[in-house]
């Protein structure tokens, strides 16, 4: 029998909130933004709390929370959050500090870097996948790779 996702280095405990796991920390798990389906930005996005974009984002977004990503977004940038739900496409860099699922309907062009990463069956990755330890990925794991090699 084939598993139907790949989870590298899960949380133990975790509970499913929002679509995020939520670990032994506690944070928040109130939905604070929508970004719906036909809209585009184009920017950076700061935020606290989870933030779903269902439409298209170009730039950088931030966040120690979570980020949701639905099966019709598209997002090209650099995305830096404390979790992340992917079920749409993303161009570019994204780095967790607690971790990483992509849906079987997501699609990551770029790196992903978290201390725990599932991947779905059907989910499409191009790029590098990056286990780091909880504490690496709070500094920048890019700039230290570059710097080493």
């Amino acid at each position: 029998m084939v598993p139907s996702c790949l989870e590298l280095n899960p949380a133990e405990g975790a509970q499913m909130k929002h679509g995020l796991r939520d670990g032994n920390t506690q944070r928040n798990t109130e939905l604070t933004a929508f970004l719906e389906e036909g809209s585009h930005l184009e920017g950076n996005l700061t935020f606290k709390g989870i933030v779903r974009v269902n439409g298209n984002f170009v730039g950088k977004i931030s966040s120690t929370d979570g980020l949701i990503v639905g099966p019709s977004a598209q997002i090209e940038g650099q995305i830096s959050v404390g979790s992340a739900n992917v079920g749409g496409k993303i161009k570019g860099e994204i780095i967790a500090t607690e971790r990483v699922e992509i849906q079987a309907s997501g699609w990551v062009e770029g790196s992903i870097s978290a201390p725990a990463i599932v991947i779905h069956e059907g989910a499409q990755i191009l790029g590098e996948i990056r286990i780091l330890r909880a504490t690496a990925a709070l500094d920048n794991p890019s700039s230290k790779q570059r710097a080493a090699g």
